[in-house]
């Protein structure tokens, strides 16, 4: 049986600070964990969510997972390892964060967005840039390098549907993202 996580990597998602967070229908903080790919998508990740239990107590962080992640979730043994170490200890999104990047894990949250030409977007998909919509629009990735964190940069959906209808990029859909692709 092949590993459906293979070429993949451990990242996660701010969700509340995240460019989208005035839309999350959800008022409490999540971080979303998994294993993404660098041509979109994911093959599977899992929620935590700090949830209020009582009036004036820091919430508490809750794991959330569908059944196809699981698989995902023993990807990340050195999380689990590291969650056994603080049991119990009501440890807060940004700690938590931390201590994930400590890990090696990406952040992958989408923090800003920026308007571009055609000629640009363009431009930067030729040097290796994806343009994919993972479910919360269109974004705008520079080539992964080692070492280096990646900008991703918001695209108008209707600039992303005047391309295609021009003939400069087509749309496909090879995981659960629609990815761009320059036409030559």
């Amino acid at each position: 049986m092949t590993n459906k996580h293979e070429g993949g990597y451990k990242a996660y998602i701010r969700s509340s600070k995240a460019w989208y967070a005035d839309s999350f229908r959800n008022e409490n903080t999540q971080v979303i964990v998994g294993i993404f790919h660098p041509d979109g998508g994911t093959t599977g990740e899992f929620i935590f969510e700090w949830i209020p239990l009582s009036n004036g107590e820091k919430p508490w962080a809750k794991l959330k997972s569908f059944d196809d992640s699981w698989s995902a979730l023993l990807e990340c043994r050195d999380m689990l390892e590291m969650m056994k170490e603080i049991d119990g200890q009501n440890i807060q999104e940004p700690e938590f964060c931390e201590m994930l990047k400590k890990l090696g894990y990406k952040d992958d949250t989408e923090y800003k967005e920026t308007h571009m030409t055609k000629k640009e977007i363009i431009a930067k998909m030729r040097d290796g840039g994806t343009l994919a919509n993972r479910g919360t629009g269109y974004w705008l990735t520079e080539p992964r390098e080692k070492y280096r964190p990646i900008e991703s940069i918001e695209i108008d959906e209707k600039l992303v549907k005047e391309m295609e209808l021009e003939g400069l990029i087509k749309l496909t859909i090879p995981y659960n993202s629609i990815i761009a692709e320059l036409c030559e």
